[in-house]
């Protein structure tokens, strides 16, 4: 046999712009296809993986909302009473501050003005429109808004406005009262 014997010698060019080539042809493949799959595939993931982390929490959470759901089935039932409209004398106009700062003295609401519109005592209309600027916590507006709903000559409530004042709310109510 023949011993093998290494060729000295330079590559030729025409193999080395071959292995240039198939370099070039690699990596444009692989940034072509391979990359975007990758990235692809790992945003499947993450997404996976958020919905995954979502089945958990609610796994986790089932039996409070079963609770939840048990006292949901007896919901408290609240009638409100709704009287019959009957309209304030003309005369007893002057008495419409008065029957507010009942209420609210009632209800825990400090009521700061009682407004009646001018416009409607003068004019002939069968209802006056009061504006009311009251003080105090919601849970005692609540109770307002209730004291004031059972009055026999309140047409509507028109307007209601809350503001935040320090540790108290503010409340401005409009109200249209029947007159005769």
């Amino acid at each position: 046999m023949k011993p093998v014997t290494a060729q000295r010698g330079s590559i030729p060019e025409r193999s080395i712009m071959y292995c240039l080539l198939s370099l070039v042809i690699l990596i444009i493949l692989y940034f072509g296809l391979v990359y975007p799959h990758q990235r692809f595939s790992a945003s499947i993931d993450d997404k996976i993986r958020q919905v995954t982390d979502l089945i958990k929490k609610q796994r986790d959470l089932r039996p409070l909302y079963e609770e939840m759901a048990k006292h949901n089935n007896h919901p408290t039932e609240i009638v409100l009473p709704v009287p019959d409209t009957k309209p304030l004398p003309r005369g007893a106009i002057d008495l419409v501050a008065s029957l507010f700062q009942k209420i609210g003295a009632e209800s825990g609401v400090q009521v700061v003005a009682v407004r009646p519109n001018l416009q409607s005592i003068i004019s002939k209309s069968d209802e006056i429109v009061v504006a009311l600027h009251l003080k105090g916590g919601f849970f005692d507006f609540r109770k307002f808004l209730l004291g004031t709903g059972a009055l026999p000559s309140l047409k509507g409530v028109e307007e209601i406005k809350i503001r935040e004042e320090g540790v108290q709310q503010a409340f401005y109510l409009t109200v249209r009262l029947a007159v005769e």
